[in-house]
């Protein structure tokens, strides 16, 4: 089956080819017979009676995990039984894995390393909440995808062998009882806990190239835990923010109590130190947005930052709408100022108010309306098809969010000496908008916009990709409004 690409089937899928694997598991390229999108598809070795604890328990895990979505989450579609074997089907993620990238390119930067644990933090917290523990956290589980998304893959179906012979057999590089918690060595079950100290394992060695503890076989490695065998980071990296050091430091903490409470709390940590790197935002006077600025660059920017976002920006020679009627974003959660957003797409003699959820035809133009009923500061940010993220207002790079006074029309993209700046919806897949207001600057999206992250997508999708999680409350004070347009396949 692993060499024979088409002519073999696992259920209603076509196997096109083995892309990797090993004793535990195997993974393959393969798509729906009657068409439809490449999938990656993984099943148990051919010969894992179907009927054993193992398959049913690697069934029952793919299940769970396709009740979680998450964007720094692989997307599982279904889990079961064909041909006499077990699998799983999930969104075939492109890219390389965090093993390949520190073993090719090196220690991670400061700034990669609070962004790449901010987004699996978030993944784990997606998780622990619906009650699921990853259990393998690791480097080669964990892809860089386009547009600088990390997602956090399946887990394997390789268990520990704890006991017996096995457990004096040499472990292979990236061996998951590397990242292993020592309580799992000692065999107790695994719990959030476990997969915290995982990711502390994984950023120690993006940040130094080396495990933190290490064991020819489990024996060893076990009693490399036991001892506090733990290597000395400070001689493997000692340019590391002691912030930095300090949360991947706990986060291995031997005792789980000594941990973290959860992967909030962690990635809490890990923000404080993206802050501390970051510059702090100008003082500024108030004032509308674009206070100052010729609105002729102001358009050459939004060309550029909307073009990274992967949408594309058309100039028209239309007068501007005005706010019509149609159906609002979502009402804001927490207490928040008033903030009326709405979404249009541009039409030859009348625009069309869309809904928080729309379809649209690839080429229709859309634009956004913000219009606050008091003073506040206003933000808009975009995540692309692909996952790409981009802030599109404040407009300007390197500047933060200034006051927007109470009855003022914000239009995104702006008016350009009279001419209208659309965006263009691509070929396909889901645009998400996200339009932000608070009565103070948000000192967290300030100080990422004026680190001028937006030339970095990997660090600004790890300090505001949160903003886009729906499942969980914005801060106080702020109002969230979020779009999601779909574009028709051509």
């Amino acid at each position: 089956m692993a060499d024979r690409p088409g002519g073999t089937k696992w259920g209603p899928l076509e196997v096109l080819e083995r892309l990797g694997g090993g004793p535990s598991s195997e993974v393959f390229r393969a798509r729906a017979t009657a068409g439809g999108p490449v999938v990656a598809l993984r099943l148990l070795p051919a010969g894992t009676r179907t009927d054993s604890a193992r398959a049913a328990a690697f069934v029952e895990r793919g299940r769970q995990l396709a009740r979680v979505e998450h964007p720094h989450l692989v997307r599982v579609s279904s889990a079961g039984v064909h041909g006499g074997r077990a699998g799983r089907t999930m969104e075939l993620v492109d890219g390389p894995t965090l093993a390949q990238l520190v073993d090719e390119q090196g220690p991670f930067a400061p700034q990669e390393l609070v962004a790449t644990g901010t987004a699996l933090c978030r993944a784990l917290g997606a998780l622990h909440a619906a009650g699921v523990v990853h259990g393998d956290v690791r480097a080669r589980n964990v892809v860089r995808a386009r547009g600088q998304r990390v997602v956090l893959l399946d887990p394997g179906a390789e268990p520990l062998p704890l006991r017996g012979t096995a457990a004096s057999i040499p472990l292979g590089a990236g061996s998951p009882a590397y990242f292993a918690a020592p309580e799992l060595l000692r065999g107790e079950a695994p719990a959030p806990a476990s997969d915290l100290y995982a990711l502390g394992a994984l950023l120690h060695l993006l940040a130094t190239g080396a495990l933190p503890v290490m064991g020819e076989d489990l024996l060893a490695l076990r009693a490399a835990h036991e001892k506090r065998g733990r290597r000395p980071r400070r001689k493997l990296r000692r340019d590391l923010p002691p912030a930095l050091a300090a949360a991947i430091d706990r986060a291995l903490a031997h005792d789980p109590r000594a941990r973290f409470a959860d992967a909030a709390e962690m990635e809490r940590a890990l923000q404080a130190q993206a802050l501390a790197t970051l510059p702090a935002p100008p003082a500024q006077a108030p004032g509308g947005v674009g206070t100052g600025r010729p609105w002729t660059w102001v358009a050459v920017v939004v060309v550029a930052v909307a073009g990274a976002a992967g949408i594309w920006p058309l100039l028209r020679g239309a007068p501007e709408s005005a706010l019509a009627d149609g159906d609002a974003a979502s009402a804001p959660v927490n207490v928040a100022p008033a903030l009326e957003v709405r979404l249009f797409r541009a039409g030859r003699l009348q625009d069309e108010p869309l809904g928080t959820s729309a379809q649209v035809n690839p080429g229709d133009e859309l634009y956004l309306m913000l219009a606050p009923a008091e003073d506040q500061y206003l933000y808009v940010l975009h995540r692309s098809a692909d996952g790409r993220l981009a802030a599109l207002l404040p407009i300007a790079p390197g500047t933060a969010a200034e006051r927007v006074p109470a009855g003022e029309r914000v239009r995104v993209p702006p008016v350009a000496e009279g001419r209208i700046v659309n965006w263009k919806a691509g070929p396909g897949g889901v645009e998400l908008f996200l339009a932000l207001g608070a009565r103070e600057p948000i000192a967290l999206l300030d100080a990422a916009l004026v680190g001028r992250t937006a030339a970095n997508p990997l660090l600004l999708e790890g300090l505001v990709g949160r903003y886009f999680e729906t499942r969980d409350p914005p801060p106080g004070g702020v109002t969230r409004r979020s779009f999601a347009v779909a574009v028709r396949e051509r």
